[in-house]
């Protein structure tokens, strides 16, 4: 009498053999959440440039119960634009680093502006311009965006367009670390974005290295 007979006829059941697929039930349980998630996410994009378009709206109009119905309307319609010009690129933007870009923003922008009226009023004006070719390594869409409006309302840079990767940067002095100022702000713009790179900005600095000044 085999051993399988025997534990029939002692009542014991013998468990069936587990063959092992490489999905758990919490494994199942992740894949069929994930994909929950992200369209959640992703519904929530047009609601929350809404509630920041509209919030600006309040913060322009000091709140008047007048213009509320004309700002929801255009806070829906700038929030339907923005979808099609930026649509969602499945990054997740850090709201606490964005608001912390605003102080070094306007430091910056102050600094920027001291200078360029100091060289504007000196007898000899000061000025070496000429143009900066970086290669960013920020993915083209809304990271390019920010960085390049950034520049460009900053007072002695301006970005006068793109080109697979490369920003054409007019300057008003050539000599600036200009380069090393982009480096930085795209490191930035990497962690508010949701990208954080390994690199520690490698590729930054080659392209800095590598960008004509003319």
């Amino acid at each position: 009498m085999g051993p399988g007979a025997a534990d029939r006829r002692l009542g014991i059941d013998k468990p069936a053999r587990a063959r092992f697929t490489g999905w758990t039930p919490q494994r199942r349980e992740i894949r069929r959440i994930r994909p929950q998630a992200d369209r959640r996410g992703r519904a929530m994009i047009p609601l929350k440039r809404f509630v920041i378009l509209f919030a600006v709206w309040l913060i322009l109009t000091a709140a008047d119960p007048g213009g509320l119905a004309v700002g929801a309307a255009i806070a829906t319609g700038g929030a339907w634009l923005s979808l099609r010009l930026l649509p969602p690129e499945g990054r997740t933007v850090s709201l606490p680093g964005l608001i912390g870009l605003a102080p070094r923003f306007l430091w910056r922008s102050v600094l920027g502006g001291v200078d360029v009226a100091w060289r504007a009023v000196h007898p000899r004006m000061p000025l070496k311009t000429g143009w900066l070719v970086h290669e960013t390594r920020l993915p083209a869409g809304m990271p390019r965006v920010m960085l390049g409006n950034e520049f460009s309302l900053l007072p002695g840079t301006l970005v006068a367009g793109s080109l697979d990767g490369r920003l054409f940067v007019h300057c008003l002095d050539t000599e600036a670390d200009i380069a090393g100022q982009i480096r930085e702000e795209e490191a930035r713009i990497d962690r508010v974005m949701g990208r954080v790179e390994s690199d520690g900005g490698g590729e930054g600095e080659n392209a800095g290295d590598r960008g004509a000044v003319r």
